[in-house]
């Protein structure tokens, strides 16, 4: 502002200038920083095979009268199978957890969750959940969704395919349109990613073959 009054032509001084300027409040503080979770570099290997990795992510949208709704998914990263695609108001992170214990009497204990550092995510319900089953959780670092980017690219998918194609007055609605477009992801769509096979055929291929190995 001092530089752009002096090519104007004005002499003012730098401290007149500040004078006048905090006079008329423009001199606001700037805001705080938030702390962020310094992280080191994740191993963002994916998995070798079927239940070894799920990865997890919140999508967040206004898709209900202008009221915010959050979609948990859970992703197994071997098969791209969508194992969960669940649509709250919100999620705490208890309610998250009893999703994920849901889950593991389901489908058995992955060896890992991929996940950011979202405040249910890192909370101690979470870490103690992992503690309990023998799961590491694999937190990508602050900044970089990319390094979970198989989920992120799933949540593209039901913005595109699903939330951004009707106009929703209820969680359940939501939550009925969100059952019809997981059928059809999962056991319908052949996937490029997986030479043009269906998700679940892959998801259940692995499920055999692992069988066949602990099966004396």
């Amino acid at each position: 502002m001092f530089g752009w009054l002096r090519l104007a032509g004005h002499t003012w001084n730098h401290k007149r200038v500040y004078r006048v300027y905090t006079n008329l409040e423009l001199n606001l503080r700037a805001p705080i920083k938030r702390k962020t979770v310094k992280r080191d570099n994740p191993n963002t290997l994916a998995a070798s095979k079927v239940g070894q990795g799920w990865s997890l992510d919140f999508l967040s949208d206004e898709v209900i009268a202008e009221k915010k709704t959050r979609i948990l998914n859970v992703l197994d990263e071997y098969s791209r199978k969508c194992l969960l695609v669940a649509a709250q108001g919100t999620f705490k992170a208890k309610k998250l957890v009893a999703y994920l214990e849901q889950m593991v009497a389901d489908h058995g204990k992955p060896q890992y969750i991929r996940c950011d550092n979202g405040p249910e995510l890192i909370s101690a319900v979470m870490v103690k959940f992992g503690l309990k089953h023998g799961i590491e959780i694999r937190y990508t670092q602050p900044g970089k969704p990319m390094q979970n980017g198989l989920v992120e690219r799933l949540n593209g998918t039901i913005r595109r395919e699903c939330l951004n194609l009707q106009v929703f007055k209820t969680i359940a609605h939501v939550q009925e349109s969100l059952d019809v477009w997981w059928h059809q992801y999962n056991f319908e769509r052949p996937h490029s990613a997986l030479k043009y096979r269906t998700p679940d055929s892959v998801y259940q291929e692995g499920e055999r073959f692992q069988h066949q190995l602990v099966t004396p």
